[in-house]
């Protein structure tokens, strides 16, 4: 596990500034999305549609979100490193719903990509970045991001 911490990727501020919006904006439904580092380096958010009946409880991506998605990095035009959502009013650590959902028959769901949850209270968003173990068959956490502010949530509006 330690090799493959040094290779995680830095997450720009302005791009878990843009997931801290996302979150907000959907508030108080789960949000979801990716992030992606396109061909020239840039990186950037993608808001997906949340399809689950609950959305206030949980998260479910459309399946043809996922479809372009791997479209796109087939052909070369991004890397697709992740997936998020948020917890409304809850941390930004695995749910018993996240846990049944993510691991099926001990293999990750959606594998190779990690997985960030946004943790929204109280205006304010802490993350939670999640990498799939291959000895513990399961989702650990690798890294946490306290106090991210979005200028809508920094300014009330």
């Amino acid at each position: 596990m330690k090799n493959l911490l040094s290779n995680l990727p830095q997450l720009p501020n302005t791009l878990l500034q843009d997931i801290a919006q996302h979150a907000h904006d959907d508030y108080p439904n789960e949000c979801c999305g990716v992030w992606l580092q396109h061909a020239d380096g840039r990186w950037s958010s993608r808001r997906l549609h949340n399809i689950a009946a609950q959305k206030q409880r949980a998260f479910t991506l459309d399946p043809l979100d996922i479809l372009d998605l791997l479209e796109g990095e087939d052909q070369g035009r991004w890397r697709w490193h992740g997936v998020y959502h948020s917890h409304p009013d809850h941390p930004p650590f695995l749910s018993n719903q996240d846990r049944a959902h993510w691991i099926t028959a001990q293999t990750p769901w959606l594998p190779g990509r990690l997985q960030l949850i946004a943790g929204v209270t109280n205006g304010q968003c802490d993350f939670a970045l999640y990498m799939w173990s291959e000895t513990q068959k399961q989702y650990e956490c690798v890294r946490l991001i306290r106090n991210v502010i979005c200028d809508t949530l920094s300014t009330g509006t």
